[in-house]
């Protein structure tokens, strides 16, 4: 299991620049596992796959780190400069050991590092959806269902453009949008927006921006639950 230390910040702000990250691997007694701890410049985000491997974000890159701290073959991988310190944007790890990491798009690595065909998916205007009254969209988690689809929420055209607006997508593990996708939600700005994979169906949980919160069941084919 890993622990975190928080990282030295040069400042406190919403999406202050960070120097460094400690990530610490602790053993069930509570030590630290032999190869740990490992530093990574600026704010790292990291995630812990079924084989004890970690990976995690650091600016432009993506790590992936074996149990005993090794750097595994393959990595690290550039990925487009992201932010995790606003908020997160991966790794997110697939049953298969796909890491999925938000960007200009949706990118997807497999287990040595290499892009995957099909990926990256997602207009280069986004995966963050606007927000209320904060120029620091969040941007929306992915869902990953046990087959290896994916559900992310995308923005359809810059903010506060004539077609902006959130459309749901459902790529497949090789990147190809299921049929009947994608569902197209409400134009009203959200504060937020939470997916999540149960019994087949993905449910949305839409945080409105006057307080009010709306849940959606949406089947495979991207109609509503009834």
């Amino acid at each position: 299991m890993a622990s975190y230390v928080p990282p030295m910040k040069r400042n406190e702000g919403l999406c202050g620049e960070a120097d460094h990250t400690v990530l610490i691997e602790l053993d069930g007694e509570g030590g630290t596992v032999p190869g740990w701890p490992q530093s990574a410049p600026g704010w790292a985000d990291a995630a812990v796959a079924a084989d004890g491997a970690v990976y995690y974000l650091t600016r432009d890159r993506l790590f992936s780190r074996t149990a005993g701290g090794a750097l595994r073959r393959g990595w690290p991988v550039a990925v487009p400069d992201v932010y995790p310190e606003c908020s997160r944007y991966g790794p997110y790890l697939a049953p298969d050991g796909t890491a999925y990491v938000l960007a200009d798009g949706l990118r997807a690595f497999d287990a040595n590092g290499q892009p995957k065909p099909g990926w990256p998916f997602g207009p280069e205007t986004g995966i963050a959806p606007p927000v209320c009254a904060t120029d620091v969209p969040p941007a929306t988690q992915p869902a990953i269902a046990p087959d290896g689809t994916v559900f992310v929420a995308v923005r359809s055209a810059a903010v506060g453009g004539p077609d902006d607006r959130i459309d749901l997508v459902a790529p497949d593990s090789r990147g190809r949008m299921l049929p009947g996708w994608p569902y197209r939600l409400p134009a009203e700005p959200v504060a937020g927006i939470a997916l999540h994979v149960a019994a087949g169906r993905l449910h949305a949980s839409l945080a409105g921006c006057d307080g009010t919160t709306t849940i959606l069941a949406l089947d495979r084919d991207g109609t509503l639950a009834p």
